[in-house]
Formats: C-alpha cells, sequence, structure tokens
C-alpha cells in the first residue's frame, strides 16, 4: 500500500516424521508405529506503522490444516506397568484464527504493548479405539472434539513508563497482564482434566544508573496469587497427574554489564 503499510499472503507446507515412541517398554505398546504429521497453512494479514511511527499494528488470519496428526495417548496394557503413553496419528484436524499486535508509543515516557488471539482448532476426523489390546475393533469418534492446549481466546497487555532522574539514573514501571481461556488437556475432553481460565497479573520497577551499566529490579509475579493448573494427564480414569502453575512471588534483582 505504502512504505510504512504492508499487506501479505503466504502459504506453507510441513511435516514431523514417523516413528515409533521411543519410551515404550511391551511389545503391546511397541506394536504401533506412527506416520509423518503434515500441515498446510494459509495466512492472509497487515503490517503498519501509524501515527508518525508511533502506533504499530500487525493483523493476520491464518487456517492451517493437519493429516496424521501426531498425538500422545494413553495405552492401557495386560501386563505391567498396565498402562503407558504412546504417540498415535489422530487423524485430521483444522485451526482458523486471527492474531492481533499493537505496539503503541503514547507519549516519550509512555508505552501500551497489546496482543489479542482466537482460534477454533477441533479435530475434522478422529477416531480411536481406547482398549485396542483387547481383540476387538471397537474406535470412538471423537471427531469435532477441541484439541488440547488449543484455548478459544488469550490475550495480553503491557504498560509501561519511564521515570529520568537526571544524573540519578532513571526509574522503568511495567505492569503485566495476560489471559488464556479454558482448555482441554486430553484428545478425548474429558471435563476432570480440562485446565481453567486464568488471568496472571506481574509487576516490577527498575532503576539504572546514568550510564545504564547496572541495574535494581523488585519485581511480583502473580500478584492475585491465582491458582491454576497447566497439565494434567488421567490414569486410566482414575485419577489425575497434575501440574499446576508457579504462586505469587516477590524479590529483587540486580544486574551489571560491561
Amino acid at each position: 500500500m505504502n512504505e510504512d503499510v504492508m499487506f501479505y499472503a503466504s502459504l506453507a507446507t510441513g511435516f514431523m516424521a514417523g516413528g515409533y515412541t521411543e519410551t515404550c517398554s511391551t511389545t503391546y505398546s511397541c506394536a504401533y508405529p506412527y506416520d509423518p504429521e503434515t500441515n498446510t497453512n494459509i495466512e492472509l494479514g497487515m503490517k503498519g506503522d501509524f501515527m508518525d511511527g508511533r502506533l504499530r499494528l500487525n493483523v493476520s488470519i491464518f487456517n492451517t490444516e493437519f493429516e496424521d496428526l501426531q498425538r500422545n495417548q494413553v495405552l492401557p496394557l495386560p501386563i505391567p506397568p498396565y498402562q503407558e503413553t504412546i504417540k498415535v496419528n489422530a487423524g485430521k484436524s483444522t485451526n482458523e484464527g486471527i492474531e492481533i499486535e499493537l505496539n503503541y508509543l503514547v507519549t516519550d515516557n509512555f508505552r501500551i504493548d497489546a496482543n489479542i488471539a482466537t482460534q477454533d482448532h477441533k479435530y475434522d476426523v478422529f477416531l480411536w479405539d481406547e482398549t485396542p489390546n483387547d481383540g476387538i475393533d471397537n474406535p470412538t469418534d471423537f471427531s469435532g472434539f477441541e484439541l488440547p492446549f488449543s484455548p478459544e481466546l488469550s490475550w495480553g497487555l503491557s504498560l509501561t513508563y519511564d521515570q529520568d532522574l537526571g544524573a540519578n539514573g532513571s526509574l522503568t514501571y511495567n505492569v503485566l497482564g495476560n489471559y488464556q481461556d479454558e482448555a482441554q488437556t486430553q484428545p478425548t475432553n474429558p471435563i476432570y482434566s480440562q485446565l481453567e481460565d486464568r488471568t496472571l497479573v506481574d509487576a516490577n520497577i527498575t532503576w539504572r544508573n546514568v550510564d545504564d551499566t547496572y541495574w535494581v529490579t523488585v519485581y511480583g509475579k502473580n500478584l492475585t496469587d491465582e491458582t491454576y493448573r497447566v497439565g494434567s494427564n488421567s490414569v486410566a480414569g482414575l485419577w489425575n497427574f497434575t501440574l499446576y502453575g508457579e504462586p505469587m512471588e516477590y524479590g529483587i534483582e540486580a544486574g551489571y554489564r560491561w
């Protein structure tokens, strides 16, 4: 359009090689090779600088189609250890969404950085036999289910203010917030292993000397002390191994450049 605004379109393909699950330990779990995963991505977008370069805006719309998706799946076994996690091909999926990034220098001292993303990533075809070693071909159709770790909405916001202290250096104040929508952790979307939506808030103040050779930062992370899960794995449908995010943390950091 002009030297400050650009529109683009791209088409890309990729793949991940197939093989066997490296951690398999029995003749049952090692009997399932997986095929290469392939994908085709189409993206349309705009990158632009506005307001004499004080505002930068990037927008992209994408559609990615996957075939022979490689996913981890818990496999029940008739012998010890009675279950293992193996890699399988999970059919086809389509992921489409929008990503927007904004950087705005409001004044010479105050800056806003923001981003937002939406996506709709679901299986187009996913047939999986949850008990493949029972001698009965009885696959369950999980087509239309959401793929793991694919929140529909996520966003981030950062506010930064710089204060000049003259011969005493400078102070930088920063507040960050980010949100992630609820998401699945398992291909079969069980409710008990779902990740709930969460919002995290961090803040920090950094002092730098006038030569910017050393600095001190006072920081706080997860200031609302939100309790949230970042991973969950079901064990035979009986209980979950769950990993939680870090709790509230605060402290002081210092550094020196030479």
